[in-house]
């Protein structure tokens, strides 16, 4: 089978760590015929993996689009505001697209780059990656056999965890929603949409109550630097720059240093970017915990918590349903049912036993437990989201050199954007938000 000719718009941690790392490691039947990123660094490296020709790299995404069609496909994963352009010219070149989440930062633009896709008759495919994850696949597949019966209420955890939060959403890109977009957005429209798809029906009403009272100038240690660099904290303060882009921290400094671990490029990175920067002082305007309650059109309720402050990141829900619950984390699921033990308590012996031995005497037939991923699966533990990126981009794949079509269409995706939306407007106006009445009144506003 031919492969399928892609260009990568944004040779970053998505576009290029993930997708077209992911293509490459797994021989995947596409290439790349295209590279655009300001970045020289990125575009070589690109150029070197996949032998792109040096005359189809590009600083500047207008030189690529003036090409007119050259591939079958390009991807977009650049930073959050550029989405909306990006996507209406490669539409009006009449590319399909892979598109990184959020779609944009405006309900109007992605409502707009829909038109233009069924307009055009090209696909866009958005990086929802979690409907392609094990563990939510399997949990879609047993709430849609009926067995449990119809969905009553939900709870579900988004564990940010405290250094991603404090990467991403303080000192990150993603800190400030005036550039970029509220957390509910840029972070959590992976769930909103995750529990639509279970749920399969529209929310109806959504309130949400959240807080960025704890990485903020009045909490900074008395006589505290605005940079690591130069703060007499930098060796005790458990989110100095200096100790967190380091072996006693443990996480990685390459998303400022281009992927260069040498200490005068980490040096360099924590001096002049805002990796460096005091956590009290990084200019951070997004919620770092949000609670959110949501009503949906087929009655389910869905209480959804949105939290920084963990030690890991990870994912966790309940499902309560007619007929049982399911319990889910991303190496296991538990299903129980509501049905009766197959022993009588009897004495009071019995009933001792009983409490004690809860859950050991329920057989398979109410009880069981499914594992997400084979046991030590590679996948899951060396690509992103549990290894949920290299199932979309094998799906995407797949789909581009076939007939099929993507479950994270343009269209399926809009909801889970507006949710996210009102959920912000819900906690900024401290009201509950009618999702209906919010979208006309944003469509309608000139």
């Amino acid at each position: 089978m031919e492969k399928i000719k892609l260009a990568l718009i944004g040779a970053g941690n998505r576009g290029k760590d993930a997708y077209a790392n992911i293509i490459y490691k797994e021989k995947l039947n596409a290439d790349f015929v295209a590279v655009v990123d300001p970045d020289e660094e990125k575009r070589q490296n690109m150029i070197h993996r996949f032998n792109i020709d040096k005359s189809m790299a590009f600083s500047d995404e207008d030189e690529f689009f003036k090409l007119d069609k050259v591939c079958n496909t390009v991807i977009i994963a650049t930073q959050d505001k550029h989405h909306y352009s990006q996507s209406m010219k490669a539409l009006e070149v009449g590319y399909d697209i892979i598109l990184e989440k959020p779609i944009s930062t405006s309900i109007k633009e992605i409502v707009e780059i829909e038109k233009k896709a069924i307009e055009l008759d090209c696909q866009v495919i958005v990086c929802h990656v979690l409907r392609y994850h094990p563990m939510w696949r399997k949990i879609k597949d047993i709430i849609d056999s009926g067995e449990l019966g119809k969905i009553v209420t939900i709870n579900h955890n988004e564990n940010i965890g405290h250094y991603h939060l404090t990467h991403s959403y303080v000192r990150g890109n993603w800190n400030n929603s005036n550039t970029s977009a509220p957390i509910t957005l840029t972070k959590t429209c992976h769930d909103f949409d995750i529990l639509y798809w279970l749920i399969g029906s529209k929310c109806k009403h959504i309130s949400s109550f959240g807080s960025t009272a704890f990485f903020i100038k009045e909490n900074a240690p008395e006589g505290s630097a605005d940079r690591c660099f130069d703060c007499k904290y930098q060796r005790t303060c458990e989110y100095s720059g200096m100790r967190v882009y380091s072996l006693e921290g443990g996480h990685s400094p390459a998303f400022f240093t281009n992927g260069d671990f040498s200490k005068k490029a980490i040096t360099r990175g924590l001096k002049e970017t805002n990796y460096g920067s005091c956590i009290w002082k990084a200019g951070n305007n997004v919620c770092t915990q949000q609670a959110n309650v949501l009503e949906f059109e087929n009655g389910v309720t869905a209480n959804f918590n949105i939290n920084g402050f963990t030690r890991h990141t990870s994912r966790t829900i309940k499902i309560m349903c007619e007929k049982g619950e399911i319990h889910a984390n991303y190496k296991r699921i538990y299903v129980t049912l509501f049905k009766l033990r197959k022993f009588a308590l009897g004495d009071i012996g019995n009933f001792i036993a009983a409490k004690i031995l809860d859950g050991l005497r329920l057989n398979k037939s109410i009880k069981r437990k499914y594992r997400v991923n084979p046991r030590f699966s590679i996948k899951s533990l060396i690509y992103g989201h549990g290894g949920a990126d290299y199932h979309f981009t094998k799906s995407f794949v797949d789909v581009l050199t076939s007939n099929m079509h993507s479950k994270t269409l343009v269209s399926d995706s809009i909801e889970s954007h507006l949710m996210a939306f009102a959920a912000e407007e819900s906690r900024i106006n401290k009201q509950t938000i009618v999702l209906d009445e919010y979208k006309q009144k944003i469509l309608s506003n000139k």
